[in-house]
Parts: structure tokens; C-alpha cells; sequence
């Protein structure tokens, strides 16, 4: 998904640039994340507690 992107870059820049984040960056991230979350889920917390991975 588009919206992990950035969290992506974050991670590689932390670990191969030894790069700090800003608050607004962990901010962005932590907005990212709960909007790919909410996608996921369909906006429904109870599917996100029941999600399971389908192993056929």
C-alpha cells in the first residue's frame, strides 16, 4: 500500500543513514499506520481483533 511507504523510508534511513526522526515524522508514521489499519479493517476494530491469515 501507498500509505506504508514513508514508514518504509523511515525505517531504511534510521537504519543505513543513521538518521533521527523528527516528532512530526513519527507523527506522519503513526498517522500512516492507523490509516492502513483502518483500510484493512474496513473501519471496524472487532475485524482487526479477529484478523487471521488464510494458510490454503
Amino acid at each position: 500500500m501507498n500509505s506504508s511507504t514513508p514508514i518504509m523510508i523511515y525505517m531504511l534511513s534510521f537504519i543505513f543513514l543513521k538518521e533521527k526522526l523528527s516528532r512530526f515524522q513519527i507523527l506522519g508514521a503513526t498517522l500512516s499506520l492507523s490509516g492502513v489499519f483502518f483500510i484493512i479493517s474496513g473501519g471496524s476494530v472487532a475485524s482487526l481483533v479477529d484478523f487471521t491469515f488464510n494458510m490454503t
